[in-house]
């Protein structure tokens, strides 16, 4: 698969044109076909419902949709992706034109308001996340960057692309289709990793000397300046000079890590981070705030007494109405941005952290396994991430 470059999309949406965007390279990756809301005709309203499961979906950050009356979420852990109610254009069904094109056109109309829209109608309108693909890498929030960035209104259009039969498409068919087309086609890690060499959402706050059992390391502190959380990296020896660096990106975990809780291995799993690079005088572990895979302290608790009626953890977490993991790996990459470290000798289980930063531009040198033995009280939770979330994790007969 041939891909091209954020600028030339940019340049494509600028001109009221649509780009195709690849989820990520995989083979069952999802693909949509995106453009700026503002930007929609009848022509290209057409070829949107020529392909896809002929559902739209409008773009709007929570800012436009306060604006227009709409139900917003402001849930610091907005990880998924958020779906308010359908629409329609009051003036729809008077003009000429296919209703979704006054509908989508009156949503990109900063001069709209609540009173020019029934509810329910035919078009989706989905929430794209604060601080766009460097908070959740989706295609919802690359439709409304690529907007933002082609000095439009940040309102988007997407749809996933598939076949006659709204089944996907294979990347053969979709890159021929593309080219039939003369569509751009770019995928999100690749605007991602142009975001991030342009702007930051970290801000280095302090650094100190912090003594610590397993030797010297040097603290540094930093603010996500999205959601103002607070994250810290703790360095041992120098970690800048382009030589890959131990590293472990540890998730907060305040009952395994502080409370010995044996419901998981994330304390035992920090201890042996710490010591490996304390062993090798050289490394690097960056603590992200990012309890219970992202859902917080009491969603976890809430999450326990679930695992105690029977629930495994991530059917814990669904029937909370959360995702299995809410994690971003953004965070921690912009982090080893900030601190020159390029390439990685990742200590993790977790092939989706893998994904996550790699998505980031570094380089994932070696991936070293961190599993620990198991007990009676973790050993669902283990099996679990092993079956459900594909950690990297082995156990004997």
């Amino acid at each position: 698969m041939k891909f091209n470059t954020i600028p030339l999309a940019i340049s494509a949406i600028q001109l009221g044109q649509q780009v195709v965007l690849f989820d990520d390279e995989s083979p069952d990756a999802k693909v949509h076909l995106i453009m700026a809301a503002e930007k929609i005709t009848p022509s290209t309203l057409s070829l949107f419902t020529s392909v896809g499961h002929n559902t739209l979906h409008v773009i709007l950050e929570a800012t436009r949709m306060i604006d227009l009356g709409f139900q917003a979420s402001f849930d610091d852990q907005h990880y998924r992706v958020i779906n308010s109610s359908s629409v329609e254009a009051k003036t729809a069904k008077e003009s000429r034109h296919d209703g979704r094109l006054v509908t989508i056109q009156k949503l990109a109309d900063y001069n709209s308001t609540l009173a020019d829209f029934n509810q329910p109608g035919h078009l989706f309108i989905t929430q794209s996340a604060f601080g766009g693909v460097l908070k959740r890498a989706g295609a919802v929030e690359a439709s409304v960057d690529l907007a933002r960035l082609a000095n439009l209104h940040p309102v988007g259009l997407i749809s996933e692309i598939a076949d006659a039969d709204g089944k996907r498409m294979t990347h053969a068919e979709v890159e021929a289709w593309a080219q039939s087309k003369r569509l751009n086609v770019i995928t999100i890690a690749d605007l991602i990793a142009h975001r991030r060499q342009r702007e930051s959402t970290i801000k280095r706050a302090s650094s100190a000397k912090l003594p610590t059992r397993y030797g010297e390391f040097t603290i540094y502190g930093y603010e996500n300046t999205l959601t103002k959380e607070h994250h810290v990296a703790l360095a041992m020896g120098d970690v800048s000079n382009g030589e890959p660096v131990l590293i472990r990106v540890h998730s907060e975990c305040l009952t395994g890590d502080a409370l010995g809780s044996l419901r998981c291995d994330c304390g035992q799993q920090y201890d042996a981070a710490m010591k490996r690079i304390a062993q090798e005088g050289r490394g690097l572990l960056v603590y992200m705030r990012q309890e219970g895979r992202g859902i917080g302290l009491i969603n976890k608790i809430k999450a326990y007494h679930l695992q105690d009626q029977g629930l495994d953890t991530v059917e814990a977490n669904l029937a909370l109405g959360l995702a299995a993991d809410m994690r971003d790996y953004g965070i921690g990459a912009q982090i080893l941005a900030d601190l020159n470290v390029k390439k990685l000798r990742l200590m993790t289980n977790n092939p989706r952290k893998l994904v996550g930063l790699s998505g980031y531009g570094i380089d994932i040198v070696e991936r070293i396994p961190i599993q620990l033995n198991h007990n009676e009280a973790n050993e669902l939770y283990l099996k679990t991430k092993q079956a459900k979330l594909s950690h990297l994790l082995r156990f004997e007969e």
